[in-house]
């Protein structure tokens, strides 16, 4: 059971240019993680919809709060390509004229070809090869008008810094070495000549999947996008962020959980080794058929982690249906996810002294 008090109201004006802000976004099927940098800049990582405007839900926050994107966005990253961390990508890349972009690696043959802007294998594929066969094409235009060209993501790489704000330095975790290599392997296999056949590592967009650590005067901030934890060896996911020689120093005070709070996404010592004891940690559920995060023995574990943790949308309330007419709409469809009238949101604010935690009516606290 989630707890039943309602969050204080988001503020619906922009922080101040001292203040850092992390705001979370999920309605139940997609995610979204803006990041004020101070100063009016800010960073966005993956992208959803928001199913009654039908617009990228980073672009209609600015759009209230009175933030241009054109020039207020510096960094776009998107920590990999499921579909529901990239719809509407391309549309944020498109309004951001001067941000970076950071692409997580390709892990499909359609999102290689995509992302090398080769041909594609076939005229039907996913909506996030979509997203990135478009953000591609935007990148490649600006690369060749003399703008930003596209950036990979790696364990232990400085993607941004900005010395004098509140936020000066953005860190990629992930993936790993052994990560890479094991999807470079998986890639050759793809484009490998008909009939050629070689032994090698089957890869899940997760396997890839970037983790982020912005440094700030209020302790660090880790995103743990959607990455999962490798029980066996050390050299991959969570244990390979954790061990990690070139990852800054120092513990963070607020922590977006990893894959919806999924105990694949869990390692035990992320909580004792890189987050604060007194962390504030966010998540966004995940709701597709049969599949709901988090289960209700991922928020007991959380719990036990953490004080402080905090859901975008409490699906208990998404939907007014009665079970016995949910029942039939199941029966009667091949696919069924409950659709939520409300963008789910969590915005975490520090003032200069102390973390502020606001929500829409459907966050909730776990």
């Amino acid at each position: 059971m989630l707890q039943s008090a309602r969050l204080p109201a988001v503020l619906e004006q922009p922080p101040q240019p001292h203040e850092i802000e992390v705001s979370i976004f999920g309605p139940g099927l997609g995610e979204c993680v803006l990041v004020h940098l101070g100063d009016n800049e800010w960073v966005v990582v993956d992208s959803c919809i928001d199913p009654v405007t039908k617009n990228p839900v980073a672009l209609d926050y600015f759009s209230r709060i009175g933030v241009n994107p054109a020039t207020s966005i510096a960094v776009i990253v998107a920590s990999h390509w499921h579909d529901d961390h990239v719809r509407g990508i391309s549309k944020v890349l498109n309004a951001a004229k001067q941000a970076k972009f950071i692409a997580a690696s390709a892990t499909t043959r359609e999102e290689f070809h995509a992302l090398t802007l080769l041909p594609p294998p076939s005229p039907r594929f996913s909506s996030g090869v979509s997203e990135l066969a478009e953000t591609r094409r935007i990148v490649e235009e600006r690369r060749t008008a003399g703008g930003f060209q596209l950036g990979l993501a790696v364990g232990g790489r400085l993607l941004l810094r900005r010395p004098g704000l509140p936020i000066d330095e953005v860190w990629s975790l992930s993936p790993s070495d052994e990560d890479t290599i094991r999807g470079l392997q998986h890639l050759a296999n793809l484009v490998a000549p008909t009939g050629a056949v070689y032994r090698v590592p089957s890869m899940e967009p997760n396997d890839l999947s970037v983790v982020l650590q912005l440094q700030s005067v209020a302790g660090s901030i880790l995103l743990g996008g959607d990455l999962e934890h490798y029980k066996r060896g050390r050299s991959r996911g969570w244990h390979a962020v954790i061990d990690q020689g070139e990852r800054p120093p120092g513990k963070s005070a607020i922590f977006k959980i990893s894959h919806h709070g999924s105990y694949n996404g869990d390692c035990p010592e992320i909580w004792e080794h890189m987050l604060e004891k007194e962390v504030i940690s966010i998540l966004s559920p995940f709701q597709r058929g049969s599949v709901s995060l988090p289960r209700q023995s991922d928020v007991e574990r959380i719990r036990k982690s953490c004080d402080r943790a905090y859901l975008t949308s409490n699906r208990r309330t998404r939907s007014t249906r009665s079970p016995d007419v949910q029942k039939m709409i199941r029966q009667s469809t091949r696919s069924f996810t409950p659709r939520s009238t409300n963008m789910g949101h969590v915005q975490v604010r520090f003032t200069g002294t102390e973390w502020l935690v606001r929500g829409t009516e459907c966050a909730a606290r776990l």
